[in-house]
């Protein structure tokens, strides 16, 4: 072959290779902003503006593909149950009827006295009495209805069980007709003139494993238990998963710790002048959109106390994994 014929097979192969369509570019994968299963341990004492910040816990870090953002609705067929099992059971001839600020009700009337009450919003939020059980005695322990897990001791009236196998119950059976599983957070003694007793407890919902938090109209379920079971109890119970989706983490613990080392001055009034962080954990942060739908999202969640309070409260910093954005509440 001619040296010419040679310069032109090469110059061919040249332009075949070097004008070729580009190769895709290849999308780079998210890094993690942590290592799952490690624990993180956070210790660290912080003082602004003259007032001080007691940082300490620790945490296992999750699987990021765990963490979902999950949305709920209002779970009809649920609601239907509960209604034939706790109105219609005892009441069949209840009426139903739809109220001016867009609930509905379920009564039981005996001429102007109601016997039993039901009313749920379009939220999923309900509110039931049976007025006939109603034991609306005194609260024993009024200094602890804000502790986080107090239980009490005492077994006022004519209760047989313990006030942490009533508030069991009661969950158990809540969740029957809920997406959450409940667990007793606060359970306080009542007790009538005439010595007939009940409970109030305040149960934490759960979903999946996670507690869930939020502000209103997520209500927390409390339930008023005697020894006929729940005659009483409310809060948002009612909703069933409509969808979820995997999110992108892009707030790590540190980055929530370091926000929090300046946040915690918006819950310091007056005299305060310590707050020290109590527990550290993963919760479901709930709030409602303006078409009713509960949406779930992961959260770093710090508990607070102030150490110098007599009956310390809880103080609730959450921030949304997704953005890093403090959603704060008592």
């Amino acid at each position: 072959m001619k040296k010419a014929n040679w310069f032109a097979l090469l110059l061919a192969v040249f332009c075949l290779s070097g004008c070729a369509a580009p190769q895709a570019e290849t999308q780079p994968t998210q890094t993690a902003l942590w290592e799952a299963g490690s624990v993180t341990e956070l210790s660290q004492t912080v003082t602004e503006e003259g007032r001080t910040l007691i940082l300490k816990g620790s945490l296992e870090l999750p699987e990021p593909e765990t963490l979902n953002h999950i949305q709920l609705a209002l779970d009809e067929e649920a609601l239907e149950r509960f209604v034939q099992d706790y109105i219609y059971s005892a009441y069949p001839d209840a009426k139903k009827v739809a109220r001016e600020d867009g609930r509905i009700e379920w009564v039981k009337e005996d001429g102007e006295q109601f016997l039993l009450s039901f009313s749920q919003d379009i939220a999923g939020d309900g509110y039931y009495l049976d007025v006939t059980r109603d034991l609306n005695g005194n609260n024993l322990d009024k200094e602890h209805t804000f502790e986080r897990g107090y239980i009490t001791t005492q077994i006022p009236g004519d209760l047989t069980s313990t006030a942490a196998e009533a508030a069991k119950a009661a969950g158990e059976e809540i969740a029957r007709y809920s997406c959450f599983s409940f667990a007793p957070w606060n359970v306080t003694a009542n007790v009538t003139e005439d010595g007939r007793g009940a409970y109030y407890a305040k149960l934490q919902p759960y979903f999946e494993g996670l507690p869930v938090i939020g502000y209103v109209p997520f209500g927390d379920i409390s339930a008023h238990i005697s020894e006929e079971g729940m005659f009483s109890f409310q809060g948002t119970f009612l909703l069933k998963e409509l969808s979820r989706e995997p999110i992108v983490s892009k707030c790590s613990l540190e980055e929530a710790a370091e926000k929090l080392k300046s946040d915690f001055l918006i819950r310091m009034y007056g005299d305060d002048k310590t707050m020290e962080v109590i527990s550290v954990d993963i919760q479901y942060f709930a709030e409602f959109d303006i078409d009713n739908i509960c949406h779930l999202r992961p959260a770093w969640v710090f508990t607070c106390q102030k150490p110098e309070e007599s009956h310390p409260a809880n103080y609730v910093f959450a921030y949304l994994m997704e953005t890093g954005t403090l959603e704060c509440f008592r």
